[in-house]
């Protein structure tokens, strides 16, 4: 899931959410008037994990300086992608009535976030893993760089004319010799797969 930054103060949000919510997000921030100095209006971010807690969600959004995802609430933003990741599940944490939609070990584990906070080598990598897996499944619009198809699975760097063989079905492809992301030409939707059919 991707979200577009609509505002990085509170008071940008005053005329479009309802005198409740907007009383809420001042006692939430408290002193703060914004959600965070490395967070861009107009930029768009990778979605983590939502939260949903007595009927308030909160997008979990990690940035390229800081690798452990902070909580923010959703009235800041706006959804651009509402594609859910394969490698995510809706998960209920009974004891705090929260749903979460993320990957299994984060909202399986009670003490996973936690760990991720304290940067413990085994959550950070197991987050990095899903980050990564989440960052190329589905393909960008905003890249303008698309694999060319040569023959079968094997696919043609534009930049470095180095090809190699797909076998799977990323939305992003990543060119080993030069390291471009770039658009996998291959990729199908579920529909066109018949997953579900």
């Amino acid at each position: 899931m991707k979200v577009e930054c609509i505002a990085d103060n509170i008071l940008e949000l005053e005329q479009s959410i309802s005198p409740y919510e907007f009383c809420f997000l001042q006692k939430t921030l408290g002193e703060k008037s914004g959600i965070s100095s490395e967070l861009w209006k107009g930029n768009h971010y990778d979605v983590n994990c939502i939260s949903i807690v007595k009927g308030r969600v909160s997008f979990y959004i990690s940035q390229e300086s800081d690798p452990v995802p902070s909580s923010y609430p959703h009235q800041f933003f706006k959804i651009v992608d509402s594609r859910i990741s394969q490698y995510c599940g809706m998960y209920k944490k009974s004891k705090k009535g929260q749903l979460l939609i993320t990957f299994k070990e984060w909202a399986l584990e009670n003490s996973f976030y936690s760990n991720l906070i304290d940067r413990e080598p085994r959550e950070l990598e197991i987050f990095r893993t899903y980050k990564r897996l989440m960052l190329l499944e589905f393909p960008d619009p905003k890249l303008k760089i698309q694999g060319q198809i040569l023959k079968d699975n094997w696919v043609m760097c534009p930049e470095c004319n180095e090809a190699w063989e797909v076998f799977d079905n990323s939305g992003i492809l990543i060119c080993p010799k030069c390291s471009k992301y770039q658009n996998n030409p291959l990729y199908r939707t579920p529909k066109e797969l018949n997953v579900f059919e």
